[in-house]
């Protein structure tokens, strides 16, 4: 028998991290599409508003949130985080080789994300960006 409840997001408690690892090779000037969407665990705490990016490889990533126009870029060999005034609400996201040359091999790249806790700190945030205008 089909359930008539809403659909049950947990938006307001932090999630636990979940991972994303490049399987295969992302040849050079190609795209490695990932999706949290996908993940039975990871769906009831999406968006999520923290990603963890480990570049592991030698060129320079484009993280394209939501596999949108706008991107982040991660730099060769480095991890970078980025938060809610960065990603509000991510859900997947295109990872773009800017190498013309090089493919990037598999397991070298790793996205972590989570669900932030809302809390007092993102409330005041929230207030400064209504009063704002942003």
């Amino acid at each position: 028998m089909k359930s008539n409840r809403a659909k049950y997001n947990r938006n307001y408690g932090a999630s636990p991290f979940f991972q994303k690892t490049n399987s295969t090779t992302i040849n050079a000037l190609q795209s490695w599409i990932l999706n949290f969407s996908d993940t039975a665990s990871a769906r009831k705490y999406l968006p999520f508003n923290l990603l963890l990016v480990t570049n592991a490889s030698n060129y320079v990533l484009r993280v394209y949130i939501n596999q949108g126009t706008r991107y982040l870029l991660v730099p060769a060999n480095s991890t970078k985080t980025f938060d809610s005034t960065s990603v509000p609400a991510f859900f997947s996201a295109r990872i773009y080789n800017t190498s013309s040359t090089n493919a990037i091999s598999a397991d070298l790249i790793s996205i972590e994300a989570q669900r932030e806790q809302y809390g007092t700190s993102n409330v005041i945030d929230s207030i400064h960006k209504i009063l704002r205008g942003v």
